[in-house]
């Protein structure tokens, strides 16, 4: 997985929260910003616009219960196709999102979760935190949004968001205190309502996927082998081999997955992502959708060939989609785990 260097340090957010009594905004460009009318204006917007996005776990599009919210810069599909649709703690685990979130911090809510830490990532370490207090929230926003007059409008690089690789890379790279949470991550920790064992051990298993845990993330998926509402160890499986990359092994567990229920939302997003793309990209985007329908042994081949390509442009679009499907595919463990 592409890295970030931190945009922030534990004492430089310490000295913007101090005090904790006025709203702050981090912006994904190092800023904060802290102007006395700026919750009035977040207040007004998401009431006038509807901008949040309600779910399960969201309950409201705006809870106004003074809550720590997660709003990405621009409203990307993954947030909606996945993320958004995940509790916020597991979104989190699943991606730093310090460089395409702003970060809205209400008062009083940086002595109920304490200090940030000198960690690597203290940003995204303390809103883990605060996640498993249920203080956050994700937002989705479809509006154009500009604080004041000559402000500048953060624009989302979207390759700067750090999105699993095709092939696997070293964990190294892993803030320490995040391999921690990872390896010792079990569901039925932060979810109370697990029903099915299988599934929770898919999403520790997706979890670590994600970050490049090849080796816990294989055995965690190989030790619910055929189990499971849908076999999601099985797919996170073919997952992992796909990106060892072991083409022949991925495409023999993706005939254990057979059809899945994402595979319908997936065939959309790349219908979708096709359009956008120049035409030999969009042509090998539609060989993913014979008769509209999604081609898991023929995205084996197209990961295979993007990784192996020297067009930057082809491996972003087979990592967006990868990450399309790992997201949606964490959400499904999640909910079949959970419902």
């Amino acid at each position: 997985m592409s890295r970030l260097n931190p945009i922030w340090t534990a004492g430089r957010l310490n000295e913007a929260l101090v005090g904790g009594q006025r709203f702050v905004v981090l912006s994904p460009d190092g800023r904060v910003l802290q102007p006395v009318e700026l919750g009035a204006k977040i207040l007004e917007s998401e009431r006038r616009f509807g901008a949040g996005k309600a779910n399960v776990h969201n309950p409201t599009p705006w809870s106004g219960d003074g809550c720590i919210l997660l709003r990405p810069l621009s409203a990307w599909g993954d947030f909606d196709s996945g993320l958004l649709q995940l509790p916020p703690l597991l979104s989190l685990l699943a991606l730093n999102p310090e460089s395409h979130c702003w970060t809205h911090i209400s008062p009083g809510k940086y002595e109920t979760v304490g200090p940030f830490l000198d960690y690597s990532h203290p940003l995204w370490e303390w809103l883990v935190r605060a996640a498993r207090g249920g203080l956050v929230r994700f937002i989705a926003t479809r509006f154009p949004f500009s604080w004041e007059a000559g402000e500048s409008h953060v624009r989302l690089d979207e390759k700067r968001i750090p999105l699993p690789e095709l092939v696997h890379g070293s964990p190294r790279d892993v803030p320490a205190w995040l391999r921690n949470t990872l390896e010792d991550f079990d569901l039925c920790q932060v979810a109370p309502n697990v029903k099915s064992p299988a599934d929770a051990v898919a999403v520790s298993a997706g979890l670590l996927e994600l970050h490049d845990f090849a080796t816990e993330s294989h055995e965690r998926a190989q030790s619910v082998e055929g189990q499971g509402r849908q076999q999601a160890g099985d797919y996170w499986h073919a997952i992992h081999h796909r990106r060892e990359p072991d083409p022949g092994n991925a495409k023999y567990w993706f005939r254990h997955v057979a059809s899945h229920p994402i595979h319908g939302r997936l065939a959309k997003v790349a219908g979708s992502l096709a359009s956008e793309q120049k035409a030999e990209i969009r042509t090998a985007v539609e060989r993913l959708l014979p008769n509209g329908t999604w081609d898991s042994f023929a995205f084996v081949d197209f990961c295979q060939q993007a990784a192996s390509d020297r067009d930057p442009e082809l491996a972003w679009v087979a990592r967006k989609l990868q990450f399309f499907e790992m997201t949606l595919l964490l959400t499904q463990s999640y909910e079949d785990a959970t419902s």
